[in-house]
Order: C-alpha cells, then sequence, then structure tokens
C-alpha cells in the first residue's frame, strides 16, 4: 500500500501525481473516493483531474471545489460562488434556487423575504412556499397550512429560530401521518427552547410516530407532568423498536417512570450490554449477557490475508460489502483465510454476522503494543472508544473520512504531526490504517482531552464531537443538573444524537472494560457523579 501511496504528511499529506494510473485501476467505492480526493488536492493537469471526479461516487465539497479550480469550469465555479455568496435581492433566482437555505433565510428582513419568494416562484415553488412562510409574523403557524413548508421549516431552522417563535397553536392531526414528524417531535425535544413552543406536539399519537418520535413524545410528556402518557409512549416506542438497545432504552424508562418490574425483567433478559440492560444487572445483582474476550480462528484456518491486506482500507471495504451480502458460506471461507494475530476484529465482525439474531457481544484487546504502558484506566478508555468507532477494525474509513481504528480525522493527524517533535518523516496518512502508528496520536489526543474534562462520559462526547461542543453545552449548565430523573434525562437531550448514543455505548464498553483491567467501576458510580460534581 505504502509503495502505491506516497502521501507526506510533512508535506501537506498530497498525493503523488504519478499514480494516477494505479488509482483509475482501484474498485470505486468510499476508499477511492477518499485517495481521489487528495489526488485533487494536489492535481494540476485537467484531463486526469477530470476523468477522476466523474468516477468518484460521492465527493465532497472540497473535492468538488478542488476539482473547480483545476477545470476552470463556469459551472462548478458558479455553483460555489452561490453557495457562498451574501443574499440580496439582487441574488439570481437561479444562485437563490440552488444555495438558499433555511437557516440563511431566517433572519433575512420580511420584505426582502417575500421578493425573493416571487424571484423563484417559477423556479422552485417549494422554495418560493417556505420563503413566503418566513415572510410572516408566525411562520410556523402560517406554514402549518401545507406539511411540506412546515418540515421544511422545522427541521431546517436553526435553534436560535425556534427559541425566538411563539407558542404555537396548531394541530397535529394533519402533520402526525408523515414520517417526517417524528423528527420533528425528537429535534423539539432535544432543542434548548421555551417549553411552550414545544407543547403543541403533545397532541400526538405515538402509535403514528416512529420509534424514536414516540419515545421523545414520551420525553416531552416527561417534561410536561404527563407520566401516564410518557408510560404509554415508552411502551409504543419499545414496541416499535427495530433494534434491542432501542428495546432496552424504552423498557428502562417504563422501568423509571413506573416501577414496572416486567420492563427490568425484559431488560434483564436482554442479549445486548448498554447502560439500561447494564445498570438493571447492577441493582438487581444479575449475572452479565454472555460475552467474549477474543475471536478465535476456527481449527484449521490460515494466515492468508497478512497485514498488507489487513491494515488495507480496499480491503476492509471488500470485506465489509461480502458481511453485508450475508452469504454464509462465502462468510465461512473468508472466516478460514483469517488467523492472522491482527484479525480479530475481521473475524468477530463475520462471527457477529454469522448469528443476526443473537449476535455475540465481543469486548477485544487487539494491537496490545501501543497500550501496553498505559494505566489500566486510560487503557479501558481508548479500548472502549475503539469498540465503539470502528469495532476494532484497523483499516475502517468512515462516510467523513475518519480513518482507522480509532476514526481520526485528517485534519486532526495533521494538526498532531505538525506539533510532535518526533513526526517520522516516512509517515503517510495511509500508514494511520495501522494500528500501530495511529493508536500512539488517539492515546495522546484522548489524554489531552482527558486533562480538560472530568468524566468519562465528557471525554466521550469531546472524541466524538470536540471539546469546544462539550465545553459548551456543559458550560450552558441546561443539561447534567439535579432534578427528576437525572442524570438519564440529560443524557437523552444532548442536542447531536448521534453524539448523545456514542456517549451512551462507550460509556458503556467503558465499564466493561474497567472489569475486564481489573479496576472495576460500577455505572451507578459513574452515574451518580454527573449531577453531583455539576451541583
Amino acid at each position: 500500500m505504502r509503495a502505491i501511496f506516497l502521501l507526506s504528511l510533512a508535506a501537506t499529506m498530497l498525493f503523488s501525481l504519478d499514480r494516477f494510473e494505479e488509482l483509475e485501476k482501484r474498485p470505486q467505492g468510499r476508499t477511492r473516493d477518499f485517495a481521489s480526493s487528495i489526488f485533487l488536492k494536489s492535481s494540476t493537469k485537467v484531463d486526469p483531474s477530470r476523468t477522476i471526479f466523474y468516477t468518484m461516487r460521492s465527493p465532497k465539497p472540497k473535492a468538488v471545489g478542488n476539482f473547480a479550480a483545476i477545470v476552470k469550469s463556469r459551472s462548478l465555479n458558479a455553483l460555489l460562488a452561490c453557495k457562498q455568496a451574501a443574499i440580496s435581492s439582487a441574488t439570481s433566482a437561479e444562485c437563490l434556487a440552488i444555495a438558499l437555505t433555511v437557516s440563511q433565510a431566517e433572519n433575512l428582513d420580511k420584505p426582502l423575504l417575500e421578493a425573493l419568494s416571487t424571484k423563484v416562484a417559477a423556479i422552485d415553488p417549494n422554495k418560493s412556499a417556505w420563503l413566503s412562510a418566513l415572510a410572516k409574523a408566525n411562520p410556523l403557524e402560517a406554514a402549518a397550512r401545507d406539511p411540506s413548508t412546515f418540515f421544511t421549516i422545522a427541521l431546517g431552522a436553526s435553534e436560535s429560530f425556534w427559541q425566538k417563535q411563539p407558542a404555537l397553536k396548531i394541530g397535529v392531526e394533519a402533520l402526525q401521518d408523515d414520517r417526517r414528524f417524528s423528527r420533528v417531535v425528537q429535534r423539539l425535544a432535544v432543542l434548548n427552547i421555551p417549553r411552550e413552543n414545544s407543547r403543541f406536539l403533545l397532541a400526538a399519537d405515538a402509535k403514528k410516530l416512529d420509534h424514536k418520535g414516540a419515545f421523545y413524545l414520551a420525553i416531552l410528556q416527561l417534561q410536561n407532568d404527563r407520566f401516564f402518557a410518557a408510560s404509554a409512549a415508552f411502551a409504543i416506542s419499545e414496541t416499535k423498536a427495530d433494534t434491542q438497545y432501542a428495546k432496552d432504552r424504552a423498557a428502562f424508562w417504563q422501568w423509571l417512570t413506573s416501577t414496572d418490574k416486567k420492563a427490568v425483567d425484559r431488560l434483564l433478559s436482554s442479549h445486548d450490554i448498554n447502560i439500561y440492560s447494564l445498570l438493571a444487572h447492577e441493582i438487581y445483582e444479575n449475572k452479565l449477557p454472555v460475552f467474549h474476550t477474543t475471536a478465535e480462528a476456527p481449527k484449521g484456518a490460515k494466515a492468508v490475508y497478512k497485514e498488507k491486506q489487513l491494515f488495507d482500507p480496499y480491503f476492509a471495504e471488500s470485506l465489509s460489502r461480502k458481511i453485508h451480502a450475508g452469504d454464509h458460506k462465502i462468510l465461512k471461507a473468508e472466516l478460514a483465510k483469517l488467523a492472522h494475530q491482527d484479525a480479530q476484529a475481521y473475524r468477530a465482525a463475520i462471527l457477529y454476522a454469522l448469528e443476526p439474531h443473537k449476535p455475540p457481544n465481543f469486548y477485544l484487546s487487539p494491537y496490545q503494543k501501543p497500550l501496553e504502558k498505559l494505566s489500566a484506566d486510560d487503557r479501558a478508555i481508548a479500548l472502549a472508544i475503539m469498540r465503539q468507532e470502528s469495532r476494532y477494525i484497523p483499516s475502517a474509513l468512515s462516510t467523513s473520512y475518519a480513518i482507522g481504528s480509532m476514526q481520526m480525522m485528517p485534519f486532526l493527524i495533521e494538526d498532531m504531526t505538525k506539533e510532535r517533535k518526533a513526526f517520522k518523516g516516512h509517515e503517510t496518512i495511509w500508514s494511520f490504517f495501522s494500528p500501530y502508528i495511529e493508536l500512539p496520536y488517539a492515546i495522546r489526543h484522548i489524554a489531552w482531552l482527558k486533562s480538560k474534562l472530568d468524566h468519562p462520559l465528557y471525554i466521550f462526547y469531546a472524541y466524538n464531537a470536540g471539546q469546544g461542543f462539550t465545553r459548551r453545552l456543559l458550560d450552558s449548565r441546561r443539561l447534567f443538573q439535579t432534578g427528576k430523573y437525572e442524570p438519564f434525562l440529560s443524557m437523552e437531550l444532548v442536542p447531536v444524537e448521534e453524539t448523545r448514543e456514542y456517549g451512551k455505548l462507550v460509556l458503556s464498553n467503558y465499564v466493561i472494560y474497567k472489569m475486564l483491567e481489573n479496576d472495576p467501576i460500577t455505572l451507578d458510580s459513574l452515574l451518580r457523579t454527573l449531577t453531583k460534581q455539576n451541583d
């Protein structure tokens, strides 16, 4: 891999232009898109750049901008200019139709909004409709006459927009049959807005929502002291849930709000290990669900795939496609080739796929060399994050181009290598698909986060969404204060869904790894300190 891709981080991680022919031969997919985006960052040649760009499956905005600069495309450059232009009455209708968003428009003067609505009417009637609604004194009530317009504004407007809205007096009957209504319920439940601005949602029928919508309708009902209705909505959420985790979350809240012993029994019989089932097992001193600390190779397996393949993102992407296809015969054949000591993560992924109805719980401890000098707590944190980030896959590549077993972003890697005096010049961005190179960087980043934040849950939030996001969340003093259902309610109200769920999942991983490191801690004690330290 390193012979093919010569990317120097010291030279801003640019792709070697003389490897165009090699890149062109690569299979289409996320990894090739990643390599192509790096190619376009450094290319100055029109023909190869055009070939590479038009074979990308899903180019990111930066790749589009780099390509436009190389080929001097008028249409693409015009599009990019539209997205960056200040909006005024002089802005062309075509540009408005392409680039103008609700969050951009929400603070414009009312007369300008009306003028813009008229301007785009012939090109984009839907955009014209929501611009016209935003021009009204009460935009959301005006928008509610047309569900499509209402959902565009409700889901596209900023938190500050919702904070300034008067209490809504609209019916939900015409809205709740639309699948987007569940997203509105979920969004308004977690936004920091006056409670009266979301109270209109309480008239919704939980049976008409998806499991997330029903769950967050129940949260809204709790916040409005409608305890019986909340418990009923949690029960509906559990029935509709499509994962064991979501079922356990709803069952936990039924137990919390109604002390329903049957809900506890369902948590204790869950095969999934998460904060909800884990806490039930702790309180009732029940034996944990079975979990595995190794993913053994089958008898007779050979190390056909060596380190070169295991740390190659093209290999990981190819194997992932086979796993998702679900052909057991093919998967067992792949398993027989994965006897290498660093192939545990791949074996676990295949074994998990072979048991879809009751998948095994793996808590592996791979790539020990970079971890061996850490304290038991630091190892537990690193492994807890690795499990959630990549399921330990060394050459994982996310849709946002996060890299490797610890899913570090390229910009963070680049910043850290510039700061690191001991940086080895031969390392490249592709080198970070090796956990032995990536882990020391991730460990250093975690240590920095740990110095800034005083609870594992906050460290996990920060690893996912950034230290700035987490600091703002805590400084607002809206969450993790004392109160009924705390800290559980705050954990459901973190405003970014990915970060909200990530924190809970990694926290349960952390408790298991603390036990495996012979440095046990209870989830209950961790949760109690969340509100005590914010009193």
